[in-house]
């Protein structure tokens, strides 16, 4: 399953930055790294409601933001952030320190093997 980026909405191609004392989004800047991580929140949404097993549509949302232009500390934040949320919201408590072991092992062993290549 591929998921081609989807036009923008004119509406958030036109969107104006956000001035100080903007309550709407205040918190967050819009510069070019925020609105490639837009346009990825947008076509996942736009994915997910179409298709039923939203692993599927992560798993091509995170492939389709590796190869955009986003910035990539930005996207490994968003990454650590997800499965941040994922340990302490889906996650049993008892089970919890051992997941987080075998995600750190996965990263490692990813890594080490991709750098021996």
């Amino acid at each position: 399953m591929t998921i081609e980026p989807r036009p923008v909405s004119p509406e958030a191609a036109t969107r104006q930055p956000v001035m100080p004392g903007d309550d709407r989004r205040a918190a967050r800047r819009h510069d070019r790294r925020f609105s490639t991580v837009d346009q990825i929140a947008l076509t996942a949404e736009q994915a997910a409601t179409t298709v039923t097993d939203p692993t599927a549509v992560l798993a091509e949302v995170i492939k389709a933001a590796i190869a955009s232009e986003a910035d990539p500390y930005v996207l490994l934040g968003v990454l650590a952030e997800g499965t941040v949320q994922t340990l302490t919201m889906r996650v049993p408590d008892e089970r919890r320190w051992f997941a987080l072991q075998g995600f750190l092992q996965i990263i490692g062993n990813r890594t080490l093997a991709r750098r021996s290549r």
